[in-house]
Order: C-alpha cells, then structure tokens, then sequence
C-alpha cells in the first residue's frame, strides 16, 4: 500500500526527475508536496490529452472521448465547471446523507446475510458508489450492474485495448439512454437539470454533457469503490488505530482524510503538459513537456508530514493531503466521496467490529495495472 520505493528514493534526491513511459516515452515527475501544490495551481499547465507533450501514463487513457472534465482546459473548463458545481456543492450533497446512508446500511444487511467469506468488493465497495452516482445523474437503478461491469472493464487495466474501447462505447451509449430518457421524463437529478438549465438554451452540446457525465460516473465511483477496500484493508493491517476508531466513532470524519493521504487511490498522479517554459526547483523546463505530479509520494512527504509512512488516524484533522488535487481542477465530487466513505466507515464500525479477512494479507490481489490502486477482492468474515 506503499508507493514505489523509487518515488521516495527521487524524493530524497530532488523535487523533479525523469520517467518513462509505458509507451516508452519520457515526463517529467515532480515528487516533494511543495512542488506538487505549486504546479496543481499552475494555469500554464495543461491538463488537456491533445496538448503537445502530454504524458499518457495509462493505456486506458488514450480512449477518452473529449469531455471529460478533468481533461479540458480553461475558459471551456470553467464553464463548464460552473454548470456542475451546484450538483457536487455540500449543501446539496448534506442533503443526500440519509439516502446515502440507507444504501450502505442495506448492502450491509445483504452481504451479512450472504455469510462470511462473502467478498466485499462485490457486495459492498462496488454496490455503494455506484448506486448513489447513478442516483445523482439519473442513470436508472437496474442499470447498476451493467455500469459496474463496463466500468471495471474499462478502467481495471486487465482487460484489451480493444475490449477498454468497447466498454467505453458501452458507457457512453449508457449515458445516452439515460439523457434521452430525461428529455421525457424529468426528475430531481444531474441530467434533468443540466439539459434543462443548458442544452435547451444552447449553451451545451448534448456530446459535451455525455463527456462530463462519464467523467463523473469514472471519479464518483472507481476511486471511491478503490477507497473502501482499500481503507479496509490499511485498518486491517493497523489494528491500533482500528480500535481506537472503534472506540471513538467521532473520529471517522479526521480518518477518512488520513486514509486518503495515506493511500492515495489514484497513484498514476496528476498528468500536465507545459504550454510555456517554467522552472522546477531550478530545472527549465520548455513548452511540449509532459509534467507527472506523483500526488501518492507527494503525500509521504516527510518535509510536510510528520512520520508520513505511518497511518495515524487523528492526523486528518489538518486535511492538507491532495488526494483531491488543488486549484482548478480540484475533484469536483470531493464533497459526495467524503460523505459515502465517512457513512461506510462509521457503518463498518458499527456493524463489523470485528471484520477481517478471510484469506492472508500476502495473498490479496491488488489493482496495480488498474487506473487507480485497490484490491480485486475481500474476502471478509465478521
């Protein structure tokens, strides 16, 4: 659960380094947590795939469609950006606790009921972000299953090049089911409202709103399933401070931020591309350079964190990680992920106390060839 031993091995050396690629090209990575922030809230730097330089760090990523908001750059972003952030804002998501929570509780019951052994990827970590995202857009419920299996596909990093592309087909004509069945019934959710406020009045093009909705189905649900299993098995392996959140139940909402920094799901970094020379901790860098911000060793950083290799739950109080990135591109949905794993947590405490797994922790499978870091399967008992 650790980032490689040779992100901390540059750290040691500089802030900036050299890489290459799977496709045998070479980036720039920026390692140290000061560096990382300062270049996050860069407006030289370009997020978008189509700018000359930008590093591909994944397969899976050279099959995004145009849309994806993490992946455009202003002005387009901020429009766009605008048009999604009352979606994601906290007042709006407070008001989906107790939906959120009656889902978790629910699949508690189910994978309960199931007995032990049951794996909790499937009946719990996958379920619980899914259902609430396809809530938020307005993706129909029984489309649930179909849109984990495509996402996983897509984004699980075992399957083809040419089988992540049907799945992203497959996505993407998912969402456009979904929209056109708005356009005959509306209702309380992300879709109604967007082709309402927008695409009715021209300001958005119906490809672009497809676009911002896979980019949201791929964050809301894949880091945050990753989330859950994952920050089961680090307070597994961390019995001192699972008990101690066991025994203070307040302390959830200061160990989720503590989880997120400490495993920081989406350990491919932040991907840029310079649109103008800039100077890395003396480097000149010129315009068409790819830049990596390894946010994962970023947030092991022992010039900002103390004993940052340790997992101490009270340390999420200062909730300085970047597992949400910064400035503009910020994780839109960061509010919603809080929320679901802060109600997952609290109910993991409440109704598996005492949960471990079934298999040793030397024989879990992780998601290293994934887009974001996490385990395959739990098998739990309780």
């Amino acid at each position: 659960m650790d980032p490689p031993p040779a992100l901390a091995e540059m750290q040691a050396v500089s802030p900036i380094g050299r890489v290459r690629l799977f496709r045998g090209d070479e980036a720039w990575v920026v390692t140290t947590y000061d560096e990382c922030l300062r270049l996050l809230r860069l407006p030289s730097l370009s997020v978008d795939f189509q700018s000359p330089g930008y590093p591909v760090v994944h397969a899976t990523h050279a099959e995004f469609a145009p849309g994806i908001l993490t992946h455009i750059d202003p002005p387009d972003h901020d429009k766009y950006r605008r048009m999604l952030a009352a979606e994601f804002g906290v007042k709006r998501v407070g008001r989906l606790r107790e939906q959120v929570t009656a889902v978790v509780h629910d699949l508690f019951d189910e994978t309960m009921a199931a007995g032990p052994g049951v794996d909790m990827m499937e009946s719990l970590a996958l379920p619980a972000p899914a259902l609430m995202i396809c809530t938020l857009l307005g993706v129909p419920y029984e489309e649930r299953d179909n849109f984990v299996r495509l996402a996983e596909t897509f984004l699980g990093g075992q399957a083809s090049i040419e089988e992540a592309r049907r799945a992203n087909e497959g996505l993407r004509a998912l969402l456009q089911s979904a929209i056109s069945s708005k356009r005959e019934v509306s209702g309380d959710d992300l879709f109604s409202r967007v082709l309402h406020d927008y695409v009715d009045t021209g300001e958005l093009e119906e490809e672009t709103l497809i676009g911002m909705a896979e980019g949201v189905l791929i964050a809301g649900f894949h880091t945050t399933s990753s989330m859950i299993g994952l920050g089961t098995v680090a307070l597994l392996e961390n019995p001192d401070q699972f008990a101690l959140l066991r025994e203070d139940p307040e302390l959830v909402s200061a160990g989720v931020e503590e989880l997120l920094r400490f495993l920081s799901v989406p350990h491919l970094g932040r991907h840029r591309a310079t649109t103008e020379e800039i100077e890395v901790a003396g480097q000149v860098i010129p315009p068409g350079e790819g830049i990596i911000l390894a946010s994962n060793i970023a947030n092991r950083d022992p010039a900002h964190f103390e004993d940052p290799n340790s997992l101490i739950l009270s340390n999420g109080d200062k909730r300085t990680h970047q597992a949400f990135g910064s400035g503009i591109h910020q994780c839109v949905g960061a509010a919603l992920a809080r929320l679901e794993l802060g109600i997952f947590f609290t109910a993991l405490i409440e109704r598996m106390p005492n949960i471990k797994t079934v298999i040793p922790f030397d024989q879990l499978e992780f998601t290293h060839d994934s887009t974001v870091i996490g385990v395959h399967a739990l098998p739990i008992a309780w």
